[in-house]
């Protein structure tokens, strides 16, 4: 551990063979680099002409860290380091043109860095944004990139020198599995001969740093039991409703062979899997049913003959012969529940709210079905600045949504209070119902035609949660539609429920819905081309290339083409499929072929 003040023994100690750029080390603007870290960085980059050769990463505690990094390595290199500039500098623009075009926009922060070869990574981008950066960085036009310790874990982005800029993460010291995860990024083989890593410690840290250093790394233990058994009542559910168990004893078998249950004791396993069964009884996903044994033929009576529990009082079935035993089913909610891949906990809550929405389903707009695909489990910290973006949102809506508002039981004086500041005597579930309705309030902007930046801009939230919120609806509105078509009481609700799912997993209005089947086409390319007279997937397969070029911008040829190619490419294979439909009808009508 150096002194930060002593940067070129921090860094020769690392790279005795290459001493730090004694230009970087004076030239550094102290006031608003204090940890030295241009030149740290700079000089594991920059080749010996001064133009990038290498890459590096610099991993920040938090989201908003990256950001401020990046823009404060830029501000001092935009004085020194023309170079950085210099460096693929077309490649550079394509990328920024790239995010403009899949995002409908550029983060300010990435228009500033991304010229310098610097760039952030973290949740707070899109998944699009995310993807072009990595392969900029992959091919070297990005030399520089700024991010959280997620990226250590999932993604393959090495560098010549990586860089730590806090021993923690978020607020929390990192272990020493984690500190191993983001030095691993230096030097990989086969792609660098060495690689160097430094991490930046504060003084005060200096003792908790070395013992983590020197801690062991930490255990792997199974995260069944987490959040009060919520997974094992899901896994139980699933076992029962595939038929691998049918009982206690067989639940407890399989629950054996698990991680957790190789790590817990058998009297915790078993009290862990009798609590769950009982949730699940009291829940209505499973039902109890007490099949009588006959001994003498030895055989199982008939289906007719089974009890279930509410057939028989209590004091009775603990007086039952050892000759009778109890066996696990799931009950017609709990089929649809595990057959829609719904969380245990959530099934009986969706079945209440389907029951109350289709007594009276407000279907004039659109903002009463998004909310019931809206995700329960989704955590959001709202602060005040979004209760009052909230506020001021309900206070414009229209009759509709207004009516809306009012069946699902929301109230504008509860936004009031909390816009105001006023202790809330509401329980801690009243308000995780009002986050889940700001939440739906964005998918219902999403789905208006707005983009996801235009969204984040919107209702004050970072664009990377609001593609989460996108995924995670349309994973969610999907497994509904399968929850309802296992209950014929909703059966109306399914048909509903597969619309508005197309709708979140295009992010769009139904007019694009038919361009968005094109590939590569998104919400913002396919409002150009219905701006531009192309409403349909025979206008695009009619379009001349040079008309479509310069009535969609930026639109390159080779990209024109392979639209119009796509167009033509999916109208025939809608035509075989309908003329295939055509001819199996004429078949049993005993009509003559089509041809």
């Amino acid at each position: 551990i150096y002194p930060v003040s002593d940067l070129i023994a921090a860094v020769q100690p690392l790279a005795a063979d290459k001493p730090l750029k004694s230009d970087a080390v004076h030239l550094t603007d102290w006031k608003r680099d204090t940890d030295g870290l241009v030149p740290l960085v700079l000089d594991g980059v920059l080749g010996k002409d001064g133009f990038p050769v290498h890459s590096s990463l610099v991993f920040c505690p938090t989201k908003a860290s990256c950001l401020s990094v990046a823009s404060m390595m830029c501000s001092v290199m935009d004085r020194f380091y023309d170079q950085m500039l210099e460096w693929r500098c077309e490649e550079k623009q394509e990328l920024l043109d790239a995010i403009r075009e899949d995002v409908g926009s550029v983060c300010p922060t990435l228009a500033k860095t991304i010229p310098f070869g610097v760039a952030y990574h973290n949740s707070g981008l899109t998944m699009d944004e995310r993807q072009l950066i990595e392969a900029a960085y992959t091919r070297g036009v990005l030399s520089i990139l700024c991010c959280t310790s997620t990226l250590a874990a999932g993604v393959n982005l090495p560098a010549k020198r990586v860089v730590v800029r806090s021993p923690y993460v978020g607020q929390q010291m990192m272990t020493i599995s984690q500190y191993k995860q983001m030095v691993g990024r230096a030097g990989r083989a086969g792609l660098d001969d060495s690689g160097e890593s430094i991490l930046i410690v504060p003084f005060k840290d200096k003792t908790q740093v070395v013992n983590m250093l020197q801690s062991p790394f930490n255990g792997c233990y199974s995260n069944l039991a987490s959040q009060d058994g919520k997974a094992v009542r899901r896994l139980v559910l699933n076992i029962i409703g595939l038929q691998i168990a049918t009982n206690e004893k067989e639940i407890m078998s399989f629950m054996d062979k698990t991680l957790f249950g190789i790590q817990t004791s058998h009297e915790g396993m078993e009290t862990l899997v009798k609590d769950s069964i009982q949730r699940l009884v009291d829940s209505k996903l499973l039902c109890r049913r007490l099949c009588a044994l006959s001994l003498e033929l030895g055989r199982e009576l008939r289906e007719s003959d089974v009890i279930s529990e509410e057939g028989i009082g209590l004091e009775h079935l603990c007086s039952v012969d050892n000759r009778q035993c109890w066996t696990l089913d799931v009950t017609v909610m709990g089929r649809a529940t595990y057959k829609g891949c719904i969380d245990a906990d959530v099934g009986p809550v969706v079945y209440h709210d389907f029951q109350q929405a289709q007594q009276c389903l407000v279907l004039a707009g659109e903002l009463h079905l998004v909310h019931l695909v809206t995700p329960y489990d989704l955590t959001f910290a709202m602060k005040h600045n979004h209760w009052t973006i909230f506020f001021k949102k309900v206070s414009n809506f229209s009759s509709v949504e207004c009516r809306a508002a009012e069946v699902m039981g929301f109230k504008e004086s509860y936004l009031s209070r909390k816009v105001s500041g006023e202790a809330s005597h509401k329980i801690e579930d009243e308000e995780a119902r009002y986050v889940r309705f700001y939440l739906s309030l964005i998918l219902h902007q999403l789905i208006q035609g707005s983009t996801i930046w235009e969204a984040a801009e919107s209702f004050q939230v970072q664009r990377g949660f609001v593609q989460t919120l996108l995924q995670s609806a349309t994973a969610f509105s999907s497994c509904l539609v399968h929850f309802a078509k296992e209950l014929p009481e909703f059966w109306g609700m399914a048909v509903l429920l597969d619309v508005i799912t197309k709708r979140i997993a295009m992010a769009s209005t139904v007019e694009l819905l038919p361009l968005m089947e094109l590939p590569s086409v998104k919400p913002r390319r396919a409002r150009q081309l219905y701006k531009a007279g192309f409403k349909t997937l025979q206008l695009v397969a009619q379009a001349n290339v040079e008309l479509l070029i310069s009535c969609v911008n930026p639109l390159s040829r080779n990209a024109a083409e392979k639209m119009i190619a796509a167009a033509k490419t999916l109208l025939t294979e809608k035509a075989r499929a309908l003329q295939e439909e055509a001819e199996e009808l004429a078949a049993g009508a005993n009509l003559q072929p089509i041809h």
